[in-house]
């Protein structure tokens, strides 16, 4: 399929690029969760693709193959590509939940990634979630 480009659109958070669209799936359906995530809301599967392949330890690596996959014991692997279920509606929202513990917090937040030369196998440009949870140790 091929990657459509307008020079004149502004794609997700104003930066040049592809067209923003209500999500990355590939028959604009984001379905729900089931069971839903631990760390996160609003969040959803494109259940008909894309399908991204990328190394099951170095989760950062895409692969098509396991020779793809350097690290030692790492082999190719994929899941259906995440979504977010209000599908870019203005006036819906989406959220990040954190945990505040003086001993076990979560951290989180929502920022909008630009996109990537060559690489849209992570569905940029769009809006990111990212949860980290932590722990505290005292000595």
């Amino acid at each position: 399929m091929a990657q459509q480009n307008d020079e004149n659109a502004l794609a997700a958070c104003s930066v040049p690029g592809p067209r923003t669209q209500p999500n990355a799936c590939n028959d604009t359906v984001c379905t729900p969760n089931t069971p839903p995530d631990d760390d996160s809301v609003n969040e959803g599967v494109c259940a008909t693709g894309p399908f991204d392949q990328y190394c099951t330890i170095e989760t950062f690596r895409g692969c098509s193959s396991d020779s793809d996959c350097p690290a030692a014991g790492d082999s190719c692997g994929g899941s259906f590509r995440e979504c977010y279920t209000d599908n870019g509606v203005i006036g819906q929202s989406v959220s990040v939940a954190g945990v505040a513990s003086p001993t076990a917090p979560t951290l989180g937040a929502l920022f909008c990634a630009p996109p990537t030369p060559g690489d849209w196998s992570l569905g940029l440009p769009g809006l990111v979630r990212v949860t980290i949870p932590g722990a505290v140790v005292m000595h």
